[in-house]
């Protein structure tokens, strides 16, 4: 059979040369003993192999990537519910926890959305229907509006309690995403509370100022106009927006 070789000389040069030879063992021996130190010899039908063909060596590649195939799928098929279960286990929520995150979600949305209804059903929209105020009659309405409206968010804060008391049974020990989360959504839930709160304190203090200095203001195109710069700065400064930081002392210091 002939073979073809390849080898480099001292100065790095790369020769290339053919002989004929039983196998390729042989080819080296010569080679060796010429002083040629080959890097490759190769058959003349392609195969490195002594003695074996190309079509040899092919159809060992295809065997070899039959096995490795086989024994993926073994392995995938051992392994499989094992990753699947770490992937489980490395989301977020445990299995079927999520759903009851949403649940808990969508309940605390809804509570909200009664408590915006029950608020806007006091009367409280007429502290800041200022031609309406303008006469200075007819108090007890407005006293009433702001008593119903302090009893809604205190039934809210109750109905919100009532509703999250549960998560230490709804949700096991383990499950330390699931309450951090609906921990979160409990906090943000007595935070809007506790705005509307805020704004209703703000409200019911403009109101107050309005009523106690009628005489002293007007309304133009629907602005309240004072006479006095000092009570005009103090009702500025309850028409602003609700400041978080504020919530907390409209709850503890309001009249």
């Amino acid at each position: 059979m002939k073979y073809t070789y390849a080898y480099k000389t001292s100065d790095g040069t790369r020769h290339e040369g053919a002989m004929e030879a039983p196998s390729r063992e042989k080819v080296f021996e010569e080679l060796r003993s010429r002083g040629i130190k080959a890097i490759k010899v190769v058959a003349g039908d392609g195969s490195k192999a002594n003695g074996e063909t190309r079509l040899a060596t092919r159809k060992r590649a295809v065997f070899a990537a039959l096995a490795a195939g086989i024994l993926a799928g073994v392995v995938a098929a051992l392994v499989a519910p094992a990753i699947r279960e770490d992937i489980v286990r490395i989301g977020r929520y445990k299995p079927g926890m999520a759903e009851k995150v949403a649940a808990m979600q969508a309940a605390a949305r809804e509570l909200l959305d009664d408590h915006a209804r029950r608020m806007g059903s006091t009367g409280i929209g007429a502290l800041t229907d200022y031609s309406r105020i303008l006469p200075c009659t007819n108090s007890a309405m407005y006293a009433r509006a702001i008593r119903l409206g302090y009893n809604e968010l205190n039934a809210s804060r109750q109905k919100a309690r009532e509703l999250f008391r549960p998560l230490y049974d709804i949700f096991p020990p383990d499950c330390v995403n699931e309450r951090t989360d609906v921990q979160r959504i409990y906090a943000e839930t007595m935070d809007e509370i506790d705005r509307s709160e805020a704004q209703l304190a703000l409200d019911e203090k403009a109101y107050r100022l309005l009523s106690s200095n009628c005489g002293k203001w007007s309304v133009r195109d629907g602005r309240v106009v004072f006479s006095d710069d000092a009570l005009a700065k103090e009702f500025s400064y309850f028409q602003r927006g609700v400041d978080p930081a504020e919530t907390r002392w409209s709850r503890d210091f309001s009249q």
